[in-house]
């Protein structure tokens, strides 16, 4: 594939994650809430059950429980500049 293909083929893939990462946010809102309130009180025992792998890298912070691919649950969490996400595998280009 060409390279404007690939970044076509990669903003169609971004958006479609953005689009489910809304979709599951009502379902998946306690999440989002455990983790803000864990930021706020420091409380590190939290953090220690928040998936590992934090995707940071890409600017994406997963904030469901450390098993969840195991449950067959995607990563949910933020972006960067705080849009809701979804995605499957470690990295966006998996």
């Amino acid at each position: 594939m060409s390279e404007p293909e690939v970044r076509r083929l990669a903003g169609e893939i971004e958006q479609e994650e953005i689009r489910l990462g809304q979709e599951l946010s009502t379902r998946l809102q306690p999440f989002q809430e455990r983790y803000e309130r864990a930021v706020t009180d420091f409380d590190v025992e939290v953090f220690t059950r928040i998936c590992p792998g934090k995707h940071g890298r890409w600017g994406r912070i997963c904030l469901m429980d450390a098993d969840h691919e195991m449950a067959g649950e995607p990563h949910w969490g933020r972006t960067a500049d705080g849009r809701l996400i979804a995605w499957v595998g470690s990295a966006p280009d998996d």
